[in-house]
């Protein structure tokens, strides 16, 4: 009778500690830490290559790209590294690329 009252405790135990490892986040909120850095991969006379990498988030991540502070590009990344092509740039003109994890 002593064995079943052990292995009855141990089966209530074992189903609370697993219960709770099984939890899934399915947020994709940014978190308080959640950074986006965008880098100049290469560029040409109307074309950009940028990387885009976010850290502190949960995937997939909504990102808006802005060019002179205008929403050019929405995307979703899957990982948190990409690289995004951005063409119909003036031949010598100086641009401003910043990002933002929408939420």
């Amino acid at each position: 009778m002593k064995n079943r009252k052990v292995f009855v405790i141990i089966i209530v135990a074992s189903f609370v500690f697993m219960s709770g490892a099984c939890k899934k986040k399915s947020s994709t909120e940014p978190g308080t830490n959640a950074k986006i850095t965008l880098t100049v991969e290469n560029v040409s006379c109307t074309e950009a290559w940028l990387r885009v990498h976010v850290t502190d988030i949960n995937l997939p991540a909504n990102v808006i790209l802005k060019k002179e502070e205008k929403d050019i590009k929405y995307i979703t990344l899957k990982t948190n590294d990409t690289l995004v092509y951005i063409d119909s740039l003036l031949q010598q003109g100086n641009y401003s690329f910043s990002g933002n994890i929408a939420g």
